[in-house]
């Protein structure tokens, strides 16, 4: 008999690759997600989501656009953090606020794909693991960009 296992990763994805000093390129901020893993034995299932607006053109612009949840299996990523043999009641709480954050607003400024992902991440109370404080990132001058993927790193 196999016990279950339970995990989750957080990914951080530089909007330039290797140089975290990089805030955004073109209109691309980077992005932040997390994996959820339910493993049992040989037998692995992850699903792997992201917090997006539903139209990006709008989410610079516009506080408080649509969101989505999106599958982002595929993405790719410059840095991780994993939470291994959570408890299964840790699991469901975050796998549980994938969906209720997925009813929330995008907002660029106040709540955006790292505050999705640091937000779940956050959430699971397991022995060794500390919450994440990620800063607003300033630049030198002077802009507030706000909670962004860089500030993982």
């Amino acid at each position: 008999m196999y016990v279950t296992t339970y995990a989750l990763t957080l990914y951080a994805d530089l909007p330039k690759n290797n140089d975290p000093e990089v805030v955004v390129v073109g209109i691309t901020p980077g992005h932040a997600f997390v994996t959820l893993t339910k493993t049992n034995g040989s037998t692995s299932v992850s699903q792997t989501s992201g917090f997006h607006p539903l139209v990006r053109a709008k989410s610079s612009t516009s506080a408080g656009v649509d969101s989505k949840i999106a599958n982002d299996s595929n993405h790719e990523y410059n840095a991780s953090i994993k939470i291994m043999n959570m408890p299964e009641s840790e699991f469901n709480i975050a796998k549980n606020t994938t969906l209720v954050y997925g009813n929330l607003k995008y907002d660029l400024n106040d709540f955006n794909c790292t505050y999705y992902a640091v937000g779940i991440y956050n959430l699971v109370q397991v022995s060794g693991f500390n919450q994440l404080a990620v800063p607003d990132l300033i630049t030198g001058a002077g802009i507030n960009y706000k909670r962004t993927p860089i500030g993982l790193i």
